[in-house]
């Protein structure tokens, strides 16, 4: 008799091989392929997950093979007896031509993942390394600015509580902002384009200074001088299917001297208006400007700022509300004097902290 986890193994065994079937009819499938995978896609999450898997394995054997040295039609996995032979009669696609020329090397690969099955969560830390080993990471503790001279000539101004990945190349500039606030100065280079990636929000720069900030799941773009344009990071799905999303395609906006933008988590992009704030400025004085910002993120903004006291917002009612002012980045205490004439809000001070929630 099948137990439960039998049958769970043997349906994602099956749903791994036809996840590693797409992955190579893909490589030279048309729309109708795309379109057919497209519905595999949408069926269940496991073939989701599993195609992400299959990716990321994919991915971190390019890494590791990338002179593809290792002869794939031979090895242990031919005899392997925990290796069930796979069946062609599994999904429609794999009948295909083009599926049946790689039968020998996918069905290899699929070994690999079945092996890998039970650690594939680690898979895109892993290839996150692998891409960082070869650029820099940068940070800023909290209170600490920096300005730092990248290898192309460019500057990068860290705010305080910030972290970059860098990376440049031969043919590329990139960095990641991982958290926090960044300004660039970007050297102009017309053959290594520079771009800022924040979330899902792609920065272009065109030879300007600019600054991305970001705040929660959100991304604020201001330009001092110069064009930037932005645009929407599409993932693995929208690139391979574009279709699928049932979304309109995303029109990139340029920004130019003195205009911002905020881009939501959802990486749409608004379009361009004229800055509320001067980014170079209040770098320089170490001013945090709010206009019509939830307190939630200005606590963060504080907090990037100061070790103690910290700014704790106590409920969700309060952290909503919105607000606008300008501060001394270095003065917490001004925020607490600020809020206390709010009627709905009560302030506490308590050692090392300022709590902030609505009266009861």
């Amino acid at each position: 008799m099948t137990t439960m986890k039998t049958r769970v193994d043997v349906e994602n065994r099956s749903v791994a091989e036809q996840a590693a079937e797409w992955r190579i009819i893909l490589e030279s499938g048309d729309a109708k392929d795309q379109e057919a995978f497209a519905d595999w896609l949408t069926r269940s999450p496991l073939h989701v997950g599993a195609f992400l898997r299959a990716t990321a394995i994919d991915e971190l054997g390019a890494q590791i093979d990338m002179d593809k040295s290792i002869p794939i039609d031979a090895g242990p996995f031919e005899e392997s007896p925990d290796i069930e032979p796979l069946q062609e009669t599994r999904l429609s696609p794999s009948t295909t031509p083009s599926a049946k020329r790689h039968r020998k090397h996918w069905g290899i690969w699929l070994a690999i993942a079945a092996s890998l099955g039970t650690v594939a969560v680690s898979v895109p830390f892993a290839l996150r390394a692998l891409a960082v080993e070869d650029g820099k990471h940068y940070t800023a503790a909290v209170g600490e600015q920096r300005i730092l001279d990248l290898e192309d000539g460019s500057t990068l101004y860290l705010s305080p509580g910030s972290a970059v990945d860098v990376s440049i190349d031969a043919s590329a500039r990139k960095v990641v902002l991982l958290q926090g606030e960044a300004m660039f100065r970007v050297a102009s280079d017309p053959h290594r384009p520079f771009a800022v990636h924040s979330g899902k929000t792609v920065i272009q720069a065109l030879g300007t200074q600019f600054s991305v900030n970001r705040i929660r799941e959100d991304s604020v773009v201001s330009v001092v001088n110069g064009v930037v344009q932005i645009s929407h990071a599409r993932n693995w799905v929208e690139r391979i299917v574009p279709p699928l999303q049932g979304a309109p395609a995303i029109t990139p906006v340029r920004l130019t001297a003195g205009q911002e933008t905020r881009v939501a988590e959802d990486g749409s992009v608004p379009k361009a208006k004229a800055a509320t704030i001067d980014p170079l400025k209040n770098w320089q004085e170490r001013r945090l400007t709010f206009v019509n910002e939830s307190l939630y993120a200005i606590a963060d903004e504080f907090n990037r700022y100061n070790r103690s006291p910290k700014i704790r917002v106590d409920d969700s009612r309060a952290g909503e509300m919105r607000f606008a002012a300008a501060f001394d980045a270095d003065d917490p205490e001004s925020l607490a004097v600020v809020l206390q004439l709010n009627p709905a809000l009560q302030v506490e001070r308590r050692p090392g902290e300022i709590v902030i929630f609505t009266k009861r």
